[in-house]
């Protein structure tokens, strides 16, 4: 009882300190940070790939892309490059490339039960409370650190569900991880979900997962394609 009421006046402190200059619009620059040899089991793989992705949000939906994909790098296939209309409290719509076909799949909100861990961060200026939301079918639990100051509960790859946007994500195995590098904010421009019309077909998440695991493929293109979904699968 003592750790949860410490923890409640952390978040308190938090948001009264931060609640008379609060954001509600902007721009952020993630940086992702993939462990290609832990995502693929491979001491062949690069260790490290980095790229970088563009979240515009306002305090109804945001629009999360990928920024200048290196299409010369040898190992641009070995990650996702997912683009991602999320509105708010309601399903995202996320557009997958797979054997060279655009599928444009609804994910609803996942995430739901993130637990305050009573830490601190600081991201790209902004003081950060940390998250844990723990896969109990995966094993893969999430870290996410949010900031109260910016009050849209959005983030990189469609997440939210949290009292201001994610400005960090990681899988704690370290294979993946996001962070905010730069933060434009009160950045003012229209945000409408343009995917639907860009994907070919529409297919939900369970769906896809089996067609990507039904392909004939080699088992390292196999954890290629389903990297892309690995955020959203449980």
């Amino acid at each position: 009882m003592k750790i949860k009421i410490t923890i409640l006046l952390l978040y308190i402190t938090f948001f009264t300190v931060n609640c008379t200059s609060q954001i509600t619009s902007g721009k952020v620059t993630y940086i992702r940070k993939s462990n290609l040899q832990k995502i693929y089991n491979s001491e062949n793989m690069q260790k490290i790939k980095i790229d970088t992705f563009q979240l515009a949000f306002n305090d109804s939906c945001s629009f999360f892309i990928p920024n200048n994909i290196d299409l010369e790098n040898q190992y641009y296939w070995a990650v996702s490059y997912n683009s991602i209309f999320h509105k708010y409290n309601r399903s995202a719509t996320c557009l997958v490339s797979v054997n060279n076909e655009l599928f444009n799949i609804n994910l609803d909100v996942y995430f739901k039960n993130w637990k305050l861990t009573g830490r601190t961060r600081e991201i790209a200026g902004y003081a950060c409370l940390e998250t844990i939301y723990e896969q109990k079918v995966s094993g893969k639990n999430l870290y996410a650190w949010f900031s109260p100051e910016i009050i849209p509960s959005g983030g990189p790859e469609g997440f939210g569900n949290l009292p201001g946007l994610i400005l960090g994500i990681a899988f704690e195995d370290g294979s993946i991880n996001y962070f905010a590098d730069n933060i434009e904010p009160n950045y003012k421009t229209e945000i409408k979900n343009v995917l639907i019309e860009q994907g070919q077909k529409q297919e939900s998440i369970n769906i896809l997962k089996q067609k990507f695991i039904s392909l004939n493929l080699s088992e390292t293109l196999r954890r290629s394609y389903l990297s892309s979904l690995l955020f959203y699968l449980q």
